[in-house]
């Protein structure tokens, strides 16, 4: 029995998947008529507060000597309030969840999810090569 995929997700091989949350499920291939891969979520959103960070960190440089020369106070007061923002903006990570989700006895059910990307190709490629199998095997009989 070829298996495609053995992870801490899922097991694939060339007739089920068998999912590993809470409780194991089973699900053989003869029951999937569907399958729908998902990206929940947005990483542009890390992108706009790498920017904003960024106008901070610039606005730290101009502000700093404009200010410098008319309160010393005040300069460092604005210098620590937008080195503090440019931190916190360039640390945000995106949230992003990735699911893998099937048409299981004519309901839609969430086979995978998980927040880990590479993981999540792995499971995609995996069940890709096994329905490949499934199909060649099948056009062969």
């Amino acid at each position: 029995m070829p298996v495609y995929y053995r992870g801490r997700l899922a097991t694939i091989t060339h007739e089920m998947i068998a999912v590993s949350r809470t409780e194991r499920r089973i699900v053989r291939f003869d029951e999937l008529t569907a399958v729908q891969l998902v990206e929940l979520g947005s990483a542009s959103d890390q992108y706009k507060h790498r920017v904003l960070g960024g106008t901070a960190l610039f606005g730290l440089v101009v502000a700093g000597p404009a200010l410098g020369g008319v309160s010393i106070i005040l300069a460092v007061v604005v210098a620590v309030v937008l080195l503090g923002y440019a931190g916190a903006c360039i640390r945000v990570r995106p949230r992003v969840r990735y699911q893998l989700n099937g048409l299981v006895d004519e309901e839609w059910t969430t086979l995978v999810e998980t927040s880990n990307r590479v993981e999540f190709q792995q499971v995609g490629r995996g069940l890709r090569r096994a329905l490949e199998h499934r199909e060649d095997r099948a056009r062969h009989v």
